[in-house]
């Protein structure tokens, strides 16, 4: 039995023998692209916060009323676009637990994970693209 802090020499030499036979290459490009992302939601967000401090400190406000914002959103939004954006809500609200430990999640999950978010994604891209073109025809 190993002493505490003593190295398992036998279980280092199974970790690096298995470590080069990973795709470094790849998994270096998906930490890069993910820095990318998050590097580029850190600063869009910054800004819209800078150039925007009051509308940023009233959705922050506002974040705190989500029920009675819903609410008002049922009453206002067509139908089609609000259970679309309610359903992407929730989608993302059941997610999110698991973002906080993504890393420490299987492979599998991660995969599901990435696949629903862009999925999320894509149906909020289409809710603000309805959105954007009833403004544009007065609807």
């Amino acid at each position: 039995m190993k002493n505490e802090g003593e190295i398992d020499t036998e279980k280092l030499k199974i970790a690096v023998e298995t470590a080069k036979k990973l795709d470094i290459v790849s998994l270096m490009r998906a930490v890069v692209e993910m820095l990318k992302a998050y590097s580029d939601m850190a600063k869009r967000i910054g800004i819209i916060q800078r150039d925007n401090k009051e509308a940023f400190e009233a959705l922050t406000y506002l974040g705190s009323m989500a029920p009675q914002i819903v609410k008002a959103l049922a009453k206002k939004a067509p139908p089609e676009e609000f259970g679309a954006f309610i359903q992407a809500f929730m989608d993302l609200l059941e997610l999110s637990p698991k973002l906080d430990k993504i890393m420490e999640l299987p492979a599998e999950e991660k995969i599901e994970i990435g696949e629903r978010l862009e999925k999320i994604a894509n149906t909020l891209e289409e809710i603000i693209s309805k959105v954007s073109e009833e403004k544009k025809t007065g609807e």
